[in-house]
């Protein structure tokens, strides 16, 4: 019994970091594009009300790359406030292929710019995310 009870707390303290981390945050919840409102929303770790709004104007988008995987890219976009980063997100999925990433941002960037209708056409599928539901 004591055996397996020592076995559960160092299990506990080792993982519970972790596994906080991972399933009892706000860090995965989607980003959203307002084309009305000129809005991009995102959520940080802060908890349930650190979701952050940035102007689409204001916010800063880029390529980026993985750290261990440098052949992933992916987009990401800076919050400045200044010269200073305060946060920084990614938007959508990663892809080994640049091209593949830089279809996905200019169907964000039509949306944003020119409106629903101008995505017809557009080289990446008409919805980005996971989600199941339609939003």
């Amino acid at each position: 019994m004591l055996f397996a009870a020592l076995l559960l707390v160092q299990f506990g303290l080792l993982y519970w970091p972790i596994l906080r981390r991972d399933f009892f945050s706000y860090k995965y919840y989607p980003i959203r594009f307002n084309r009305r409102t000129r809005m991009v929303h995102a959520y940080t770790d802060g908890g349930p009300d650190a979701a952050i709004s940035v102007p689409w104007q204001e916010a800063h988008f880029h390529v980026g790359e993985g750290k261990g995987e440098r052949h992933l890219r992916d987009i990401r976009c800076h919050v400045l406030d200044g010269e200073i980063i305060r946060h920084t997100f990614a938007v959508g999925h990663y892809f080994d292929d640049e091209d593949k990433i830089r279809e996905v941002w200019e169907f964000i960037r039509r949306y944003m710019d020119e409106g629903p209708a101008s995505v017809l056409d557009a080289p990446a599928k008409p919805q980005v995310d996971l989600s199941i539901a339609d939003a």
